[in-house]
């Protein structure tokens, strides 16, 4: 008897932990009905657990949005922490900024007119000065002013040879709207413009007895004009990373002037003309961005066409007729800018 109480007992013992466990539902399997307050700190539900994979990303994913990229007022930026920065400073919401930009224009000059055509002129380096402001919301406002020189070689023309020189300036104030997309930018505007074109003869010698052949050493005709333009620009960016980009960048400018024609060829004389300036520009650019400002970089081929229509005709003779004459300009543009 002794022996059977004792084995029970033990039996009892061994067993017990199981037998609770059955009794006591497992607090795995839980019910919102089986939570209970305890005093006065509620338990909160538990979110249900899904197993690690495809149904636990997918939960992830479209329970919280998590944006690649912010538009700001000079493009998308990456999200992302490069070092030596925290998130806060490489994420921004769309700003206003302010940029500016000086290039080097190294353009071939050619000139044709009823009198003389040429292109035998040295490549002149010329600068162009930009600075302007955009707002947040793509508007924008920018100045433009590019001054060029170019000198020929000696040109032997009858009956005596001479050197001309060549200035061409013009002025642009622009206002355009920029529209933004995923990995690139089109900005669209118009502008107010001046141009001014000189053209200047420097006579070695007059070397003729003949009075009709005899001009001042030197001599030159004044075109300049004021008027409006329009203009397409567009980039799209084909590297990015968070502080790096290389995009691909275009412009078109056409503009229309009105002005006024001068000369001293037989004493001062003046009349009106019409100027037409064509611009355009395809090159790459690179962009690295610091805290303070982004750095910008490009190189560019560009092209220029210049048409001005009413210019006096000299034909060894007094008598003035309507005339046209071309300037052309092709080469590469290197600039170097800043956005903050």
């Amino acid at each position: 008897m002794g022996k059977r109480c004792f084995l029970r007992a033990l039996v009892a013992m061994l067993l017990a932990p199981w037998i609770a466990g059955a009794q006591e539902p497992s607090a795995s399997f839980l019910s919102e009905a089986d939570l209970k307050v305890i005093g006065d700190a509620p338990v909160a539900a538990a979110a249900p657990l899904s197993p690690a994979g495809s149904d636990f990303d997918t939960a992830i994913t479209e329970s919280q949005s998590w944006p690649t990229s912010v538009t700001t007022a000079t493009g998308n930026l990456e999200i992302g922490c490069a070092d030596g920065c925290t998130c806060g400073d490489c994420v921004a919401a769309a700003e206003s900024c302010w940029f500016g930009a000086i290039e080097l224009t190294m353009l071939h000059t050619s000139y044709g007119s009823a009198t003389l055509s040429t292109n035998d002129f040295d490549v002149g380096v010329a600068p162009r000065f930009i600075i302007g402001w955009q707002s947040g919301g793509g508007f924008g406002v920018r100045a433009r002013f590019w001054d060029h020189n170019a000198e020929t070689r000696e040109i032997w023309s009858y009956p005596y040879p001479f050197v001309a020189d060549l200035q061409a300036s013009r002025f642009d104030l622009d206002l355009y709207r920029q529209f933004l997309f995923q990995r690139g930018a089109i900005a669209v505007g118009g502008s107010v413009a001046s141009a001014v074109l000189d053209f200047e003869r420097d006579h070695r010698s007059s070397g003729n007895n003949n009075p009709w052949l005899q001009v001042p050493q030197d001599y030159g005709f004044r075109n300049s004009g004021g008027g409006v333009g329009f203009f397409v620009e567009g980039r799209h960016s084909f590297y990015r990373t968070q502080r790096h980009q290389w995009s691909m960048i275009s412009r078109g400018r056409w503009s229309m002037l009105v002005g006024e024609w001068s000369h001293s060829y037989f004493g001062d004389d003046a009349g009106t003309n019409n100027l037409q300036i064509a611009e355009a520009a395809l090159g790459i650019e690179y962009k690295r961005r610091f805290k303070a400002a982004d750095l910008v970089l490009q190189c560019s081929l560009e092209g220029q066409h210049w048409d001005v229509a009413g210019i006096p005709f000299f034909a060894y003779s007094l008598h003035n007729a309507p005339s046209d004459a071309t300037l052309g300009l092709l080469g590469p543009t290197v600039s170097i800018g800043f956005v903050r």
